[in-house]
């Protein structure tokens, strides 16, 4: 049986629903006021569902305020100018981890995330995927003769296509609930259709001795066509054989529900939910009336429908009909937007019940149809949006009734596709930011205690580099392609000799000059326990589109025709002092002043849960670039060193992981107290992948001695 709402809890999270749309309206104006007058101005929904956002279904509360999430994606579209999130902490999570979780949220850099979940193992955001949901050991049937389907808003619009596609697939008993009266076409009205339907309206109102309103002839003309498009709708579904019967009744009325299902409850297998009603305005305008009328629609109206059927009923189908706007939030649908991400987590709530069930929430994308006239179409094909056929949407519903299609639950039908998106000029990244980063979530990954020198964790020059390019990256949601004057002022060590050691990163971004009005300068100074900071790293990033260089076939070659020579002992002679979690020079191909070329292979431990990387930049793969540097010194040099500097960095692709990759040291210019070099990272096919140019190693006599090889007991880094 169903345990998820049932009886008053559909209307008690209706209401709770309905006031967040009207306090996102009534603080919409001091929040915006606040945002322009500098600083974060935010708009945060918290619940306590299952700690993924209703998507586990497993929290054991209402499902119903999962809806808000779509309240809060609306409002991002409205008002770009604040910082909007939904947090849903896993109602195991004890108060301080809560708490703790929250601020962290409501400080995060990044302002195109939406939904995030916290439970006891981390953090997860909500993304659509291409994949197929995983296995269940519970065997979902098929629809067929014997089953009896009750569908709301079935007998008009596009719900009506679906159902005409379904029966003609697969036979299915039909019962049909909607307000509309059907009887007899009247006389009067037989063949006229638009204009000429209300003008013969107006001559009987008149002809009746009363004075006609527009509000009146358009009540009779929707009660005509409604009738109508009922009658049209129930003769196709049984010319395509389906057994079809028609209930008046209003969803939003329990009892009228509960007593026109009463004498078909113990034969019904499955709802099909397609009513719902638009009342399209800006969250700043919405009504109370306006909110209740389409919750009450979309939500209470199934539950009316669920709690008739609830204990008599063998239910095996529940198909409900959500939409994009809740998915991706809508301009001007806030309310219809919440109805529909409550029908979502309702689905995973009673998927999560009924295992053996076909629960499926389909998020269709704009009809190319229905709801949509002229002027929408054109508007949704100015913005690319593209639209679903009906005849697409309705084969598409009725694959939803097949064996392969029963364990889906929330699934978007049609492109995913916004359908609508802040003005751009509105999303833009603020003047400049000011951000705090803890540095506890890479203080116990392996990939620093295998950085450390003379026993003490150094915080990998590439690692530092990934810290700005995440944050840039998160601000202005662009992959970082160039970095130029990447310096290193002084080392973050973890482990200070004396006094607090730095506990966290401040970044400041700020855009770049006019000159480079693509770019942006971020410096990052290490700040301790006691609120000391000092500049410890700086550079300019920017998300540029590059010319693909040219193939270096003759590193390819050159690497195919070299006799290779193991690159093992360079991590136990004193050359390199990094642990196993860095250890990915493998070969050496090439070994001449001119050319030193090696072959990589490495896997990205992916410190920090990426909270290091970029799109293009992995701080493991790519210190294996400033390794090969540090080699070509020891080699031709015989001293120890650092880098301090890189004067320009191009991303081009990722570097492979756990797969061989070739790493060339040229362009060697040595100075009395260093060198620069430049490094390339290329495929065994040539392909340039990465390109550091001007990469400065300063060589320090006091390292002598301190590069010995690292292994670990534990956690604590040793130098033997």
């Amino acid at each position: 049986q169903m345990a998820a709402e049932g009886g008053r809890e559909w209307a008690d999270g209706v209401r709770r629903l309905a006031h967040t749309v009207l306090v996102a309206k009534r603080t919409q104006i001091p929040l915006k006021a606040a945002a322009a007058a500098g600083g974060r101005a935010a708009f945060v929904a918290v619940t306590r569902l299952d700690g993924a956002n209703g998507y586990r279904g497993s929290g054991g509360g209402a499902a119903l305020p999962g809806g808000v999430s779509g309240l809060v994606k609306t409002l991002a579209i409205e008002v770009p100018a604040l910082f909007t999130r939904t947090v849903d902490l896993a109602p195991g999570l004890d108060d301080r981890t809560a708490v703790t979780r929250f601020l962290d949220e409501i400080h995060d850099v990044s302002t195109d995330i939406a939904d995030v979940g916290h439970d006891a193992e981390g953090r997860r955001t909500v993304v659509p995927s291409a994949e197929p949901p995983a296995g269940h050991v519970t065997a979902v049937p098929e629809i067929g003769a014997q089953d009896l389907l009750v569908v709301t808003g079935g007998a008009r619009g596009i719900t009506a296509d679906c159902l005409q596609a379904l029966v003609e697939a697969r036979p299915a008993g039909l019962l049909l609930l909607g307000r509309s009266q059907v009887g007899a076409e009247p006389e009067w009205a037989r063949g006229l259709e638009g204009a000429a339907l209300k003008g013969a309206i107006v001559k009987r109102i008149t002809g009746a001795g009363e004075k006609p309103t527009p509000r009146g002839v358009e009540a009779v003309y929707r009660e005509v066509t409604g009738s109508r498009e009922v009658r049209d709708n129930l003769d196709r579904l049984r010319a395509a054989g389906a057994d079809v019967e028609y209930l008046v009744v209003d969803i939003t009325d329990a009892a009228a529900v509960r007593g026109a299902l009463a004498p078909y409850a113990a034969r019904v297998t499955g709802v099909v939910h397609g009513a719902g009603v638009l009342a399209d305005r800006l969250i700043c305008d919405k009504t109370p009336e306006e909110i209740e009328r389409v919750l009450g629609t979309k939500i209470v109206g199934l539950g009316h429908v669920l709690d008739a059927l609830r204990g008599t009923a063998d239910l095996r189908h529940l198909v409900f009909f959500s939409s994009v706007a809740g998915f991706f939030g809508n301009r001007g649908q806030s309310d219809y937007a919440v109805a529909n991400e409550a029908l979502n987590r309702l689905a995973v709530r009673l998927k999560h019940e009924l295992p053996s069930a076909r629960v499926t929430s389909v998020n269709w994308g704009a009809w190319d149809g229905g709801m949509v006239t002229d002027d929408l179409r054109a508007m949704f094909a100015s913005r690319g949006v593209a639209l679903v056929p009906v005849a697409t949407g309705a084969g598409m519903f009725a694959e939803q009734f097949t064996a392969a299609r029963g364990q889906d639950t929330v699934i978007v039908a049609g492109p995913l596709t916004p359908l609508s998106a802040p003005a751009a000029a509105d999303a833009s990244a603020p003047a400049s930011l000011l951000i705090d980063r803890t540095l506890a979530d890479i203080a116990a990954e392996p990939v620093l205690a295998d950085h450390a020198i003379d026993g003490k964790r150094v915080l990998p020059a590439t690692a530092a580099l990934g810290a700005l390019v995440n944050a840039t990256e998160r601000v202005t949601g662009e992959p970082v392609t160039e970095v130029t004057g990447f310096k290193v002022f002084k080392g973050l060590v973890m482990d200070a000799a004396e006094g607090p050691a730095a506990s966290r990163l401040r970044l400041f971004i700020e855009p770049g000059p006019a000159t480079r009005p693509d770019s942006f300068e971020v410096l990052a100074s290490a700040v301790d326990d006691a609120g000391q900071s000092r500049p410890s790293y700086g550079a300019r990033l920017a998300a540029v589109a590059h010319t693909a260089p040219a193939d270096r076939t003759d590193l390819a070659r050159a690497a195919r025709e070299a006799t290779r020579t193991d690159a093992a002992p360079f991590y136990r002679d004193g050359t390199l002092f990094h642990g196993p979690a860095l250890r990915g020079l493998r070969s050496v191909l090439v070994s001449e002043e001119r050319l030193l070329l090696l072959a990589a292979r490495l896997d990205d431990g992916r410190p920090a849960r990426g909270a290091y990387h970029g799109r293009f930049h992995s701080p493991v793969l790519a210190d294996l670039l400033l390794q090969s540097a540090l080699v070509w010194v020891r080699r031709f040099r015989n001293r120890a060193c650092l880098p301090m500097e890189v004067a320009s960095l191009r991303f081009h692709a990722e570097l492979p992981a756990d797969q061989e990759f070739l790493i060339a040291v040229e362009n060697v210019v040595a100075g009395p107290g260093g060198i620069s070099c430049s490094v390339t990272a290329l495929d065994r096919e040539g392909r340039v992948l990465q390109v550091l140019d001007g990469a400065s190693l300063v060589e320090d006599p006091q390292l002598e001695g301190k590069f010995g090889a690292i292994e670990r007991t534990g956690t604590a880094p040793v130098a033997v």
